[in-house]
């Protein structure tokens, strides 16, 4: 279905007539380097690091708070992974992230290839 899009939008833009040689060149090349996100990640994150423990909301809410703060400090300073995705597991929803110039469909997490 997103490919199919992707192919009437690239019909469109051979056709509009407000569009400029210059600026349809850059807006193919921007249609070639988008970026479908379907299903669930090629690559999970890795929580193994993270501690959950039996005690209080709070302090398992700080403890993952540190866990995200100390993995975006990993990060700096990195090429960014455009292969992450920024939504969480559970979450069933789409977008479309203008930033990163991809659309993502996330399904069911019990599409999951290695969940049964």
């Amino acid at each position: 279905m997103v490919r199919n899009m992707e192919s009437v939008l690239r019909s469109d833009l051979a056709t509009l007539a407000w569009m400029s040689p210059a600026t349809r060149r850059q807006a193919i090349a921007k249609l070639d380097a988008f970026e479908n996100k379907i299903g669930y990640p090629d690559k999970w994150r890795d929580y193994s690091g993270l501690d959950i423990r039996r005690q209080g909301f709070v302090e398992n809410l700080l403890s993952a708070n540190a866990f995200e703060f100390a993995r975006r400090v990993h990060l700096a300073g990195h090429p960014a992974d455009r292969t992450e995705w920024t939504m969480s597991p559970p979450t069933v929803n789409a977008y479309y992230s203008a930033t990163n110039n991809e659309v993502v469909f996330r399904l069911a997490f019990s599409s999951h290839p290695l969940r049964s």
